[in-house]
């Protein structure tokens, strides 16, 4: 038995389709044509609406009088009260005496003020005359060398506040464990020595090596077959466009007949 090719079954579903749509069309023009045909049958009497019988209404309108009621005006009246105002305090400030000079961590405005070696620093929010190079002593001293603080600023000016055996000393950076800051137990740099040459001996000059050199090899082209690929043949045959035709004028008779 020969096979049937997808796309030829398709047109012969389509075939199919198209004609038998065209039988429906026919059948039911024919069908509503023979309806058309019958006599219709008069239409019954339309009944009328029964009179409506006398009836007597009995309106009336019912006034309801409202009497306002007297409301009291009520008085509001308004008790002044006394208010206190506050008055402002002056309070005193000391004023430095014209020749005196102000003690360390005393009150200050500027430098001017302040004894020889302090400045007018702010400490806390407040400005007093302090060691600019310790300025959180309140006494003024600064710890010398090795002896005991809690931070740099504490220390004279070039040493600093590290920890050197579990405590918190004022050292030389450079010497932390030098109790006198002098680091006079340290090293000095010493010249490196430059090498020099042998009188009488000859240096080895270098020799020039070879580099292989690449040698290229013809490459063979490969030509591949060339291959036609068949093309579907595309198109209606003749009982393919008979039918289409058949079906297309069945659907439009049925149509005539219909309208």
């Amino acid at each position: 038995m020969p096979k049937i090719d997808k796309k030829n079954l398709l047109l012969i579903i389509i075939l199919v389709a198209t004609v038998i749509l065209g039988a429906i069309t026919v059948t039911t023009a024919l069908k509503l044509y023979q309806i058309g045909q019958k006599p219709v049958a008069p239409t019954a009497p339309e009944s009328k609406p029964k009179a409506v019988d006398n009836s007597c209404r009995l309106t009336f309108t019912v006034t309801v009088v409202t009497t306002p009621t007297p409301t009291t005006p009520v008085s509001t009246t308004v008790t002044p009260t006394s208010q206190l105002t506050p008055t402002a305090t002056l309070k005193p400030t000391a004023t430095p005496t014209p020749g005196s000079k102000t003690a360390c961590f005393d009150e200050c405005s500027s430098d001017g003020q302040c004894a020889s070696g302090l400045r007018c620093l702010t400490y806390s929010g407040t400005k007093r005359c302090l060691n600019s190079n310790c300025p959180t002593e309140i006494d003024c001293a600064c710890n010398p060398c090795w002896g005991k603080c809690t931070e740099d600023v504490e220390c004279l000016s070039g040493l600093k506040c590290l920890s050197v055996s579990g405590e918190k000393r004022c050292v030389n950076s450079s010497c932390s464990t030098d109790e006198d800051c002098t680091c006079a137990g340290l090293p000095t740099n010493t010249p490196v020595p430059t090498a020099t040459s042998i009188p009488g001996t000859t240096t080895p000059k270098p020799t020039a090596t070879l580099k292989p050199t690449a040698t290229t090899k013809p490459v063979t082209a490969v030509t591949e077959p060339e291959t036609t690929v068949a093309q579907p043949v595309t198109g209606l045959k003749v009982p393919t466009t008979a039918g289409l035709g058949i079906g297309l004028l069945l659907i439009s008779f049925g149509l005539a007949l219909i309208f």
